[in-house]
């Protein structure tokens, strides 16, 4: 109403009317004409929004603000958009798919997104900053019955053939007392898997509305306060993100993480190692990855901090206690097999059979570094956190990264147990064999036959790759590695004990330097993991003071050479002794 106050409540206004064409007060004559216009108004906005005419819903619409019934046209409005919402979803999606309540759901928020996007510059514009929220307030309290209801029915129907409630008793004690390998209740794992998808996508809807709605109400519009800052719609205090927020802890996270238990054991059980290809792996650490990654994809598009770290907690669990569980228990098994003579099961079928878990537990560190190198890149994971939240839920997801440490622990331990039973007996009279019957007290022609024959260089070849014969191509390149750098590890003191039994002349010190040379030189050639030179150190020091001029002071050369040592002034003069 355009007519000032000062005039309507003025002398003039009481002494000139009532009369006898208007016999009211100018303030009753013109609430009636409002009434009977806002009556008039309704009717016709009514009628034109049940018969789709857009034309005059529009401009009735946009009568309300004129005559001063803001209120009541927005919630005739709030009444004719939820009534429009009601017949979209209706006609929307069929009652007979599958996938009926997770269509309805995504329609029911798009068509309201729609609605908000379409509409709001049409109600700010007319009646005013911020007046888009009523009407979404009065649109989400309609929608918060609709998606109970959905809800509800989604869950009678999905939990129909699952024993749901015993399973979730079970997951929750699982988890809880971390017994993983308890007999559990059977059920489809398929169904599970449809059934956590289905909250997934659920969740993951309600998330992506409520970040459109904060960046589309909150951003363009609402009333300000004091400090002139837009006032914030929040949704999380609604009845559906209560509702949504049930569906995370009660069923969403227990579900998972069951579905990863399962997938763990089908996945132990059911592997298969191909030995006709190299190296020797199981199929066990493919599967189990490639479903954590596809956990880790339906989880993080949630949205929900809360959801994520409680998922990510509990697969950490199952992942340590189930999956690791499982590959140190098979460890532990061929183990005691190999103490166990057994004439149905030879040596060589024990050896593969803990190589291939070792090469598990190695592929198993790569795939979890590369899994959790690529879900943290992966920024579409993450556009439905709210803001500041997307920092956190990547550190969350880093925190898988601190299995490795107990993936190494137990790899660890299965290659000394390896080393101890097939290799450490191998390589125990290498060292003797290679230095039999040879003298580094040499003349000239004893030293160029030695130079010319190559014996220590070619004797250490021989026994080392019949020592290491089968390694190398049925181990992964990590575990050779390793298994390389312990052989080595292994022959280093026996050598220099070897040594120390042995005298060196001018010439023998020169040739046992270039022996120990070239066996490193092939030695290093062998492996790309680690400096095997550095194990090497303390022979080459060895090998350096064999060669020293007879009359420099070894105590003056230990002290004054600038060199890190690794042997003892002791034993450096020890070494010098033994020159001849």
């Amino acid at each position: 109403m355009s007519v000032p106050q000062e005039i309507i409540f003025g002398l003039f206004a009481e002494t000139v009317v009532p009369n006898a064409s208007h016999h009211l007060p100018p303030p009753q004559m013109l609430q009636d004409s409002r009434e009977q216009l806002l009556a008039i108004f309704i009717r016709n906005f009514q009628h034109a929004s049940q018969t789709r005419d857009s034309a005059a819903t529009s401009r009735f619409f946009k009568l309300f603000p004129a005559i001063g019934w803001e209120k009541e046209g927005l919630e005739v409005y709030s009444r004719f958009i939820v009534e429009l919402i009601r017949v979209r979803i209706s006609t929307g999606a069929s009652a007979i798919s599958s996938t009926y309540h997770t269509t309805a759901l995504a329609m029911l928020l798009e068509n309201i997104a729609i609605v908000v996007h379409q509409h709001q510059p049409i109600v700010d514009k007319y009646y005013g900053s911020g007046k888009m929220k009523p009407v979404l307030t009065t649109l989400l309290d309609e929608c918060d019955d609709i998606i109970e209801n959905l809800l509800e029915k989604w869950e009678r129907e999905k939990f129909a053939n699952l024993k749901l409630p015993e399973l979730l008793e079970q997951t929750t004690r699982l988890l809880t007392l971390q017994s993983f390998h308890q007999e559990t209740i059977p059920f489809d794992l398929r169904d599970l898997d449809k059934i956590v998808s289905d909250l997934a996508i659920m969740v993951c809807r309600w998330s992506l509305f409520k970040s459109f709605i904060a960046s589309s109400i909150n951003t363009t519009s609402g009333a300000t306060q004091s400090n002139d800052h837009p006032t914030p719609f929040d949704l999380s205090s609604t009845k559906s993100n209560r509702l949504f927020e049930r569906l995370e802890t009660a069923y969403y996270v227990p579900l998972e993480l069951r579905y990863l238990c399962s997938i763990i054991d089908k996945a132990y059980h059911l592997s298969e190692s191909n030995r006709l290809e190299d190296p020797t792996i199981t199929t066990t650490p493919d599967d189990v990855f490639y479903v954590l990654k596809v956990i880790l994809k339906r989880l993080l598009p949630m949205g929900s901090l809360t959801a994520t770290q409680q998922t990510l907690e509990g697969l950490r669990d199952v992942m340590d206690h189930k999956y690791l569980g499982l590959l140190k228990k098979k460890l532990d098994d061929t183990a005691g097999n190999l103490n166990t003579y057994r004439p149905d099961r030879p040596e060589r079928e024990s050896r593969i059979s803990l190589i291939a878990t070792l090469n598990d537990l190695d592929v198993s560190g790569s795939h979890l570094l590369q899994l959790v190198k690529d879900i943290t890149d992966d920024s579409s994971l993450y556009q439905c956190y709210e803001h500041g939240q997307q920092t956190v839920a990547k550190q969350h997801v880093s925190s898988l990264g601190s299995l490795k440490g107990r993936l190494d622990s137990i790899l660890k331990i299965g290659l000394e147990l390896l080393f101890n039973q097939f290799l450490r007996p191998r390589l125990r009279n290498l060292i003797p064999e290679v230095f039999k019957d040879v003298s580094y007290v040499l003349n000239d022609e004893a030293y160029s036959t030695m130079e010319y024959r190559e014996i220590i260089k070619k004797r250490f070849i021989r026994l080392w790759e019949s020592a290491l014969d089968g390694y190398k191509e049925i181990f992964t390149e990590h575990n050779f590695g390793l298994v390389f750098a312990m052989s080595v590890e292994a022959l280093i003191r026996p050598w220099e004990k070897m040594v120390t039994s042995l005298r060196f002349n001018e010439l023998g010190a020169m040739r046992f330097d270039f022996d120990l040379r070239s066996i490193v030189s092939y030695l290093s050639a062998q492996t790309t993991l680690g400096d095997i030179r550095e194990k090497f150190v303390r022979l080459q020091q060895v090998s350096l003071l064999l060669n020293l001029d007879g009359e420099e002071d070894v105590a003056e050369f230990y002290n004054g050479s600038g060199i890190r040592w690794k042997l003892t002034l002791q034993e450096a003069k020890a070494v010098v002794s033994i020159r001849v």
